[in-house]
């Protein structure tokens, strides 16, 4: 199935069904390129294009294009997409037929939505941040279409997975010691884990966030976008805000993703209060077993730091989230396909933005 071969349609799924039960039956596959996260995104104000890839009726990809109202300038961009049938990864001809037919569908929309734009306004670039392993065939396919490596990184390229389809007392075998003996230590001092149920929870969750991010020198996202984004995946009971309390005090939070047959732990905090108390260790044992009680196969951690990296910003949340077991996943980084000389605005910006936080 190269460029060659047989032509490969492009069509917008406006099914969502179809969408969810077509994303969430891949291998590889994240709560990024949902339906829901499309819904989500467009209430704020970046709206969502859903198409599929087609040979002859047969589904071969998907993708979730966002267009991304942004200061820097406004962009589409496909969050872990776009999402692949499995013999297509392992094929470079087929790979390369998927991104070359996205890549010239995009163009054709971005010169539509120009016409319709003011210059400032139009779309200045494409960037592909799909969830696909790291590997030469996919920078062979991405040369070949002139993309280059994005200046940072929006979301998780490096994640840390857990098979959670053995017994409990397996996963707990599996753990780092001292991971074992947190959780255990939690349950001794009284530590009680539960799940917020009320917006009041889930906006005490975002203000004890922004307090959480100024401490540790990143930015929060809003208020709206966290609410959004709960409220929506709750429709369909597919998240849950894990509270660590003992007594009064609230030890640490957790928002849980459920997408297809993976979990996601997505966002999460410590106040601070009572650190030995191990309140975090404990909350996300927990999540993972609910994750188990709902027939997930895999707990992804999300993003972790280089292996070895010790001054990383994230260095002691990898060590916290290896010590429960699993695995590391390297997915290739994000890469643009520039359209417009704005382009180099934006890259500019998020060179020095990713200088700053340091990675």
């Amino acid at each position: 199935m190269g460029s060659r071969d047989k032509r490969m349609d492009v069509k917008p799924i406006i099914d969502k069904k179809i969408w969810d039960t077509w994303v969430a039956a891949r291998k590889e596959h994240s709560f990024l390129q949902s339906w829901i996260w499309g819904e989500c995104n467009t209430e704020l104000g970046d709206e969502a294009l859903r198409v599929g890839l087609f040979d002859g009726e047969r589904i071969v990809a998907v993708a979730q294009v966002l267009t991304i109202h942004a200061r820097r300038g406004t962009f589409y961009f496909i969050p872990h997409g776009p999402v692949c049938d499995e013999v297509a990864t392992s094929d470079e001809k087929a790979l390369f037929q998927i991104f070359e037919t996205l890549v010239q569908y995009l163009r054709k929309e971005a010169q539509t939505e120009s016409k319709k734009q003011k210059r400032r306004e139009r779309i200045s670039f494409i960037r592909f941040s799909p969830q696909l392993i790291d590997n030469p065939v996919l920078q062979s396919v991405f040369r070949k279409l002139s993309l280059r490596p994005a200046p940072m990184h929006m979301h998780a390229e490096r994640s840390w997975l857990l098979d959670i389809t053995p017994p409990e007392k397996t996963l707990l075998t599996n753990m780092r010691k001292a991971n074992r003996y947190n959780i255990k230590k939690a349950e001794r001092e009284g530590v009680i884990v539960t799940q917020g149920k009320n917006k009041n929870d889930i906006e005490q969750f975002h203000q004890l966030f922004e307090t959480f991010a100024e401490k540790k020198s990143f930015v929060a996202f809003s208020k709206n976008y966290v609410l959004s984004e709960y409220e929506h995946f709750a429709r369909d009971n597919n998240i849950l805000l894990f509270i660590a309390r003992h007594g009064d005090n609230i030890l640490a939070m957790a928002m849980i993703i459920f997408s297809g047959s993976t979990a996601f732990y997505h966002q999460s905090l410590s106040t601070g209060l009572s650190p030995e108390k191990q309140g975090s260790y404990l909350m996300l044992w927990e999540a993972i077993r609910e994750a188990k009680k709902r027939g997930c196969v895999t707990f992804n951690f999300w993003g972790i730091a280089p292996q070895g990296d010790r001054k990383h910003p994230w260095a002691g949340l990898t060590f916290f989230k290896t010590g429960f077991g699993g695995y590391e996943r390297n997915y290739i980084h994000a890469h643009d396909l520039p359209l417009t000389q704005r382009y180099w605005v934006n890259y500019i910006i998020e060179s020095v933005r990713r200088i700053k936080r340091g990675f």
